[in-house]
């Protein structure tokens, strides 16, 4: 399975997860630090709807698909800018809550499921 593909900042395999959930289900979700004011921070980041004049329903699509993973609590991974040009850092983000007021998705970064972690005493 690919971790992502194509230009978009949302990413879903189609063929592979439709099956599991309509649209699909998140893979990866890409910051570029350039078209969208996303707010990345070491533990997470607010994460934009796209906004795009790509034709069909892509843009509510890739939304939908960032649900699913909120839904069926799977982690996606988030791409960002690498020290060089051929070079991206990756990491593992959880979608864990939806501002549909404010077209922003909430994800933690966290190698577990967050939600599971609130309930484990320390």
């Amino acid at each position: 399975m690919s971790v992502y593909r194509g230009a978009a900042g949302f990413w879903y395999d189609k063929e592979r997860t439709s099956v599991i959930a309509n649209p699909g289900v998140c893979v990866s979700l890409l910051h570029t630090g350039r078209d969208y004011a996303d707010a990345v921070q070491s533990r997470g980041m607010y994460y934009s709807y796209p906004n795009t004049e790509r034709p069909g329903a892509s843009d509510a699509n890739e939304v939908e698909s960032a649900r699913r993973a909120l839904e069926l609590r799977v982690p996606v991974f988030v791409v960002r800018p690498g020290t060089a040009a051929n070079l991206r850092g990756v990491d593992l983000g959880w979608v864990v809550g939806d501002i549909t007021s404010e077209s922003l998705l909430i994800v933690e970064f966290a190698d577990y499921d967050p939600h599971r972690l609130s309930n484990r005493a320390i």
